[in-house]
């Protein structure tokens, strides 16, 4: 088979812009591995009834690709599939993406400087550099501890996994678990379920969110003249930058937004025993805050019950929490979350270590997309990439303009292999933390952003803009740079930070 230069393993929006602005820079010589029939990633996945981003659209597209044809102030799901749809059909990239080739393992050849990158129908495709962007929110998570999961004999699914051809008109519903699916879906079966549970672990912080239709006049405003939304879009992009200043740095500010995020659940929900249900004991920030304008709603309407007691074990056809109570359900829907603590793939790097017992301890990555063992490897939504005040897209053009940048040094000065050094891999990762354990982030053992068996792996600890310009370009005095099987000069040590 040809040699390729770029394999893309793709899972998220970020395999649909870099494969744009590779074909921008005619470097025409790289396949897409697409594992599901169609593009979307996990707006292709999340189909669950409610299902929307909750990001705001302007900030949500690519700033080379704005879209004037959002509908809602925050998308919804089908929005955004047409969007990567639309860039799909633009830039003409279905030929480069070969759809249904799930990658199961990539092995770095080191005596051939190449990729080795399997798929599951056991066909190989080799490339000089691989792109790793399957992002974190692409394996469902089941808790398969639960005592008597696997006898429930009535439906069970995931939210990422909604079955579309089942009615849950007039059954008993139980929810497990309070994620952001869960805000989003619970109101919209409320009113079509006989009887619906929403099993809480931990209440959640959570903020009304301003979302409107957009009119036919906005549309064609943007349309027209596409600066107006550039300068809506950078309004709200440095809107929210600011709370970085609450969450990162503890300003006072912070007392107010926990005031006015309290005030909000005090107004909608009246009765004092599910208002302290409903109510975190953990500083706000500790958990990604969520939104949601009708979650408290729901929960006081008459066929919802709200649980906070354990699972203790699941029955046939209902669930037994730790005080006895025993519901009775006909159908388990889970809005637990995803897989965040292993890569999906079996990478294996040099001396055939394997990326996901190197991450067995602590998930690090150099700027969130380069690994140490792992010559000529690339991430988008890699560690820490987790950017929980503003857009994962503003994110990942950081990365893809930081791809690009080391591939032009590579070609311009003849290298074909790289390898981010160890002294610059450990000062990244030692700064991250120490700007982590600042930050509100960091300030809970239990917060979802604080992995139980090593440092915060999930969350960029600043501005998102600070990313921005640390990536701005190659700083190649912090890779080992090769050509053949020779180290070509001696580069000096430089603090990357």
């Amino acid at each position: 088979m040809k040699k390729l230069k770029f394999v893309l393993n793709s899972d998220i929006s970020g395999g649909l812009g870099l494969s744009i602005k590779l074909k921008q820079l005619n470097m025409n010589d790289y396949i897409v591995l697409e594992r599901r029939e169609s593009v979307g990633g996990v707006w292709h996945d999340n189909k669950y009834p409610g299902c929307a981003c909750d990001v705001p659209s302007n900030l949500y597209s690519f700033s080379f690709e704005p879209y004037s044809k959002w509908n809602h102030t925050f998308a919804r799901q089908h929005e955004i599939r047409k969007y990567l749809e639309y860039l799909t059909d633009k830039h003409n990239l279905r030929p480069k993406i070969q759809f249904n080739a799930k990658v199961t393992e990539a092995q770095w050849l080191d005596d051939q400087n190449q990729w080795k990158v399997t798929i599951d129908n056991g066909r190989h495709f080799y490339s000089r550099f691989l792109v790793s962007a399957h992002g974190s929110l692409s394996d469902a998570h089941i808790p398969r501890d639960i005592n008597g999961i696997d006898q429930f004999k009535g439906n069970m699914f995931h939210s990422a996994e909604w079955d579309m051809t089942y009615d849950l008109k007039g059954k008993r519903v139980a929810v497990i678990g309070t994620a952001s699916s869960a805000l989003q879906l619970v109101p919209v079966i409320q009113k079509e379920v006989k009887q619906l549970y929403v099993f809480q672990r931990t209440p959640q912080w959570i903020i009304p969110v301003a979302d409107r239709k957009i009119i036919d006049f906005e549309k064609k405003l943007y349309e027209r003249l596409p600066l107006i939304q550039q300068v809506i879009r950078a309004i709200i992009f440095w809107m929210r930058e600011t709370t970085v200043l609450s969450f990162a740095y503890q300003w006072p500010n912070k007392m107010l937004s926990e005031h006015l995020v309290k005030y909000f659940l005090s107004k909608q929900v009246k009765d004092p025993e599910l208002r302290k249900k409903l109510t975190p004991k953990w500083e706000l920030g500790c958990k990604r805050v969520l939104f949601s304008s009708d979650w408290y709603s729901a929960l006081q309407e008459s066929n919802l019950k709200l649980v906070t007691d354990s699972i203790k074990q699941i029955n046939e056809h209902s669930i037994l929490t730790t005080n006895g109570d025993n519901y009775d359900l006909d159908t388990i829907i889970w809005s637990t979350g995803f897989k965040v603590r292993e890569c999906p793939i079996h990478i294996r790097g040099l001396g055939d270590i394997s990326i996901n017992e190197q991450w067995k301890h602590s998930k690090q990555a150099y700027k969130c997309i380069t690994v140490l063992n792992f010559p000529n490897l690339f991430f988008l939504v890699g560690p820490n990439t987790g950017v929980v005040h503003n857009s994962v897209i503003w994110m990942i053009e950081s990365q893809i303009t930081y791809i690009l940048e080391t591939i032009e040094y590579m070609k311009q000065n003849h290298f074909n292999k790289f390898l981010v050094k160890q002294q610059a891999f450990q000062q990244y990762n030692d700064y991250l933390q120490v700007q982590l354990k600042k930050s509100v982030w960091q300030l809970s053992s239990k917060s979802q952003s604080r992995d139980t068996i090593s440092p915060n792996t999930r969350t960029w600890p600043g501005f998102a803009w600070s990313y921005r310009f640390m990536t701005r370009r190659f700083d190649h005095e912090n890779y080992d740079l090769f050509y053949n099987k020779d180290q070509i000069g001696t580069l000096k040590h430089k603090k990357c930070i």
